[in-house]
């Protein structure tokens, strides 16, 4: 089970670090306001983004088998904002199995960079981990869970320069600014599970 997470945890990276590269400029003209709901009713979830987001699919091959990692990505208003979920042949069935899974994907996250901030989060009954990553140069705010067989991850990615006041890496919220802090919660606020 902990190499299946760890093959789960390597594909997302893989994408983000894809998504980062091929990512054209910033939109400079993006209106918060003017976000709109997204759905994936194969995915089991709606979000609001600022516009429609592309789409991916990643196979790994697992010891389990092929494991299908499908995410979705929107840059814009100088922010990345990325979701994925991977169906699960093993996920976790009780609350102890569930914070060992999560304490494995924290501990795997947190080996591809600086964790500036580790939390438990709860979302809609599920409990669930929010980490804030200083990775190669960018901020990653994301929260990852297992529910309905899957693992879902929502991130947001932003520049030290836009999540920070004075453009450095800390722990203490009150040094982001209030883009960052706004984007933050509008988007992961608006994630739902459906069904």
């Amino acid at each position: 089970m902990r190499f299946k997470f760890s093959v789960i945890l390597l594909v997302v990276l893989l994408c983000g670090a894809m998504v980062a590269q091929e990512r054209p400029a910033p939109d400079q003209g993006g209106n918060p306001c003017g976000w709109k709901e997204f759905s994936s009713a194969e995915g089991q979830f709606t979000v609001c983004v600022p516009e429609t987001p592309k789409t991916g699919i990643a196979n790994v091959g697992t010891i389990g088998g092929p494991l299908k990692t499908h995410f979705f990505f929107v840059e814009a208003d100088k922010f990345l904002y990325y979701i994925s979920y991977a169906d699960l042949s093993v996920s976790p069935q009780t609350p102890a199995e569930n914070k060992m899974a999560l304490d494995q994907t924290r501990d795997r996250t947190a080996a591809k960079g600086h964790v500036l901030s580790d939390n438990d989060v709860t979302f809609d009954g599920i409990l669930g981990r929010e980490m804030l990553l200083d990775r190669n140069g960018t901020i990653q705010k994301g929260r990852f869970f297992y529910a309905k067989e899957r693992l879902y991850y929502v991130i947001l990615t932003a520049t030290p320069s836009v999540a920070f006041r004075d453009g450095k890496p800390s722990a203490n919220p009150a040094d982001r600014t209030e883009l960052f802090e706004t984007a933050s919660k509008r988007f992961f606020d608006s994630f739902k599970l459906t069904k």
